[in-house]
Parts: C-alpha cells; sequence; structure tokens
C-alpha cells in the first residue's frame, strides 16, 4: 500500500472513530500523518493484485464501473473522503480512465505461498486435493499457493480497506468467518509448465463458483466435458497491470484463455497465459489427467 492510500485509510477511520463529526482539524490531520510514519515502520503492506498478479485472471475479476448514493451525512463523508483514491481502468475502447475506487467492482483474491502437503490441504478446505509434481507427459508444479477470494463482487475501496483481514485470513479460520458478508472461500492455486515452456494455472476452489458468462470481455465460451463433467472454455481479454495494483495505469489488454468445471461442490479451473496458448482439446486433456489424479 503506497502512502496514498495508507492515508485515506487512516482518514477514513478518523471519521468512523467520531461517527458524525465530518471535519478534521488540524490536530487530527498531525495525528494522522504521524500513524502513517508509524504504520509504515511496523508493516509493509502489499495489495492482492501485487501478490498475486494472475489473480486477476483466474478468478475472471469483473471491472465494473457503479454510481452508489449515500442515505445520510455519516455516509456522504466517507464517500467524499473515499473519492480521494482512485483507480485506472480501461473501457471497452481500450481508453484508459480514472475512477473513485468506490465505483469501481472487482472479484478479488490474496494469494501465499503454501508448504502444507496434500493431507494438509485436504482438511483445511474440506475437499480431497491431489497436487502432483508431475503429470501428463512432462507438465512440472513450479509454484503453490493457498488463495482467499470472493464469491461477492466487492468495490476496490472495499477490498483495500480488508486486504489484512484477507491475508490473515488463509491462516487464520476466525479471520476467514469475519469475512461472511462477502461470501469467502479457500483455493489451492498450483503453477505448471511443459517441456516447450508453457505456463498455466490450475485452481482447486472449495466451494460453486460462478462463471461470469456475461462478462462483456468475455469473447468465446463453448461447452465441452472434462470426462463426464460438463465444463466451459472460455476466452477472456483482461486489463494488464503488469502485477501493479489497479491504483497504477495498466499497459494494455492481454488474452486468457480457461477451462472451468464444477464436480461434488468445488470448481476446478485451467488458465493459460501464453502468447501461444494451447488449444481448448488439448487443455481438456490435461483437466482429464489432473483429475484422474485426485482419486
Amino acid at each position: 500500500m503506497n502512502n496514498n492510500q495508507l492515508f485515506d485509510n487512516i482518514i477514513k477511520k478518523n471519521i468512523n472513530d467520531t461517527a458524525n463529526e465530518i471535519e478534521v482539524s488540524e490536530n487530527s490531520i498531525q495525528e494522522i500523518l504521524l500513524e502513517v510514519n508509524k504504520r509504515k515502520k511496523e508493516k509493509n503492506l502489499y495489495t492482492g493484485f501485487k501478490k498475486y498478479a494472475a489473480a486477476a485472471v483466474i478468478a475472471f475479476v469483473l471491472i465494473v464501473v457503479t454510481f452508489a448514493a449515500s442515505d445520510n451525512v455519516r455516509a456522504i463523508a466517507v464517500g467524499f473522503i473515499s473519492n480521494i483514491k482512485t483507480v485506472f481502468i480501461m473501457d471497452k475502447d481500450n481508453n484508459i480512465i480514472e475512477r473513485p475506487a468506490n465505483e469501481v467492482l472487482i472479484n478479488p483474491s490474496i494469494s501465499k505461498a503454501t508448504s502444507l502437503n496434500d493431507k494438509e490441504l485436504s482438511e483445511k478446505l474440506g475437499i480431497k486435493i491431489r497436487i502432483p509434481e508431475k503429470f501428463y507427459k512432462d507438465l512440472d508444479l513450479q509454484k503453490k499457493a493457498e488463495v482467499v477470494a470472493f464469491n461477492k463482487t466487492l468495490s476496490y475501496e472495499t477490498f483495500d480497506t480488508l486486504k489484512d483481514v484477507v491475508e490473515n485470513a488463509i491462516n487464520d479460520e476466525n479471520a476467514f468467518k469475519s469475512l461472511h458478508e462477502y461470501l469467502p472461500y479457500r483455493s489451492v492455486s498450483c503453477t505448471y509448465r511443459n517441456g516447450k515452456g508453457n505456463i498455466f494455472n490450475i485452481a482447486v476452489m472449495d466451494t460453486s463458483v460462478k462463471v461470469f458468462s456475461n462478462n462483456h470481455d468475455i469473447s468465446k465460451v463453448v461447452q465441452t466435458k472434462v470426462g463426464n463433467i460438463n465444463a466451459q472454455w472460455i476466452v477472456e481479454s483482461f486489463t494488464d497491470y503488469k502485477g501493479k495494483d489497479m491504483t497504477n495505469k495498466p499497459v494494455g489488454k492481454g488474452t486468457a484463455n480457461a477451462l472451468f468445471w464444477t464436480t461434488k461442490g468445488s470448481t476446478y479451473t485451467i488458465v493459460t497465459l501464453d502468447d501461444k496458448p494451447m488449444s481448448m482439446n488439448e487443455t481438456v486433456k490435461i483437466a482429464e489427467a489432473f483429475m484422474k489424479t485426485q482419486k
């Protein structure tokens, strides 16, 4: 989190603590600045997008511009402070536009590398998980991470204020439960590479996750099967921030191919991010090979 973001959050906290007091005095500003410096020393905060660059693609993040109305003076005050912080998105014509953070909706996630074995991950998520080191010819495991994501759309501003809790929720069940109103779920995400250098991600989620097929950036949806399981092959364009958060201007748009399927209450995805991604048929074969390892 940069200084401006931290400054905004502390101002909002100041307003919330004083309920209907809208005025921020000079002394309050000094206290805020002191707290900013204190927090900078205590912890280097990060956003889900910095920590997990591919999350926007894997979770098929939607960026939707909406307009929120305030019902009372306190909400107006908080909304005013929220508007200090803006984020950048790209419209359908690929123009970069700036919007207040509370007007941009996303489906965010935060991940952290994990050393838990299959048994530990299975117990934690409540589903059977097997993460093979190698499978399907020459696919090698590169990275493995635990993820907390949401089945509910959040404003960028809301996620920005929650991300410390979300990070803690990866390893803290009480923190996870505290996010219940946002419909959180757990996932394990794995990155694999084949002998040709193709890189893709496989994610296993502990719930049925909605596939946002009404996203205007989705150019193709094909119904297929993984074994006997119904699946969807989706081609979507996404806004590329090069691993930075949305307070930075994007560099353009990229394209991701993804295979989604749900069985026994769990959702699985394979996402390819290469310039020359694997075909749907080849990805289905990989999915079928992966599912055989789950038995």
